[in-house]
């Protein structure tokens, strides 16, 4: 249930109208996404392993 809470939280945050709102919750779902995958960040986008 708390995973599915910040899902919709993150949701909520990248759809906000304030561009700095915006961009806190995109470093955070970043860094989240980080730990908990094993990720390689390519040009500003996240691409996943295949291991």
């Amino acid at each position: 249930m708390h995973q599915a809470l910040q899902v919709a939280h993150a949701w909520q945050m990248l759809h906000f109208k304030d561009p700095a709102i915006v961009a806190v919750a995109t470093a955070q779902v970043c860094q989240i996404a980080r730990k908990r995958y094993r990720l390689i960040e390519v040009t500003g986008r996240i691409k996943t392993t295949s291991s």
